[in-house]
């Protein structure tokens, strides 16, 4: 039989879904405490990508629209989820006691800059004064 609890604000596990937009093969999962920051978040994520990841790391939680992408990487999950306001019911306890929130983190990097030399367009021609005299 299962054991039921009501689980203390402070040891809540969360499973962190993160999905990168619009590659549905990088989409995986951690276990993490709520105290986690995003900046923690956005480390892990960056990590799991082999940790040389280009530009800047967008965060969006729940869902891909203006008003969800992550401004304040120094909220904790449980502040930027809300898990603290959430109804908390009697749920089936993990083999410790806590319990598990579960929450959607979608993810996208910048785009480099004109400072990449591999991406300049603006290169000289191949065919300038000074290789012409030479």
């Amino acid at each position: 039989m299962a054991s039921f609890t009501v689980p203390s604000k402070h040891d809540r596990k969360v499973i962190v879904r993160h999905k990168m937009v619009g590659m549905a093969v990088f989409d995986d999962q951690f276990l993490c405490s709520d105290d986690m920051e995003l900046f923690a978040v956005a480390q892990k994520i960056k990590a799991i990508h082999g940790g040389a990841v280009p530009g800047q790391l967008r965060l969006w939680l729940n869902s891909v629209e203006p008003n969800c992408i992550v401004r304040h990487f120094g909220q904790t999950l449980r502040e930027a989820f809300m898990l603290d306001s959430k109804i908390e019911l009697p749920v089936p306890a993990d083999s410790d006691g806590s319990q598990t929130a579960q929450v959607t983190v979608y993810y996208d990097f910048d785009p480099l800059g004109e400072n990449c030399a591999l991406l300049n367009a603006h290169l000289t021609p191949i065919n300038t004064a000074k290789s012409q005299k030479a």
